[in-house]
């Protein structure tokens, strides 16, 4: 199994790995115990054989095919917000970016449905 097979998700302070076809877990990792600020907020990165995921003020490194962990950093001194992760060559979008592709889609799919409807008359 490669990584383009797996979906990541970051949830409740874990990454879990799930299998694209079929959606059975293939593992979870838990990055830290106890409480977290950011509540449990988890934002993944996905690079090649690795992936990197920030929670509660802490910057992990998992194997992507295991959920092993191979490093973590404190970010000590960043507090604890959630935080936005990059790499070259990729784009992250935004919320408001994101916002702005659900309304072109409602959009696209409100003149389609009219289409139809007139279409039909």
């Amino acid at each position: 199994m490669n990584t383009s097979e797996i979906i990541f998700v970051g949830v409740k302070g874990h990454v879990v790995a799930i299998e694209k076809v079929g959606g059975r877990i293939l593992w979870q990792t838990k990055l830290k115990g106890g409480f977290l600020s950011s509540g449990g907020f988890v934002t993944v990165l996905v690079d090649g054989d690795k992936i990197y995921a920030h929670a509660g003020g802490e910057l992990f490194c998992l194997e992507a095919l295991t959920g092993r962990k191979l490093w973590n950093n404190a970010l000590d001194g960043f507090g604890f917000d959630i935080a936005s992760l990059a790499i070259e060559g990729a784009s992250v979008p935004s919320q408001a970016m994101m916002a702005r592709i659900l309304q072109k889609r409602a959009e696209e799919n409100n003149n389609s449905s009219n289409a139809s409807s007139t279409s039909g008359s």
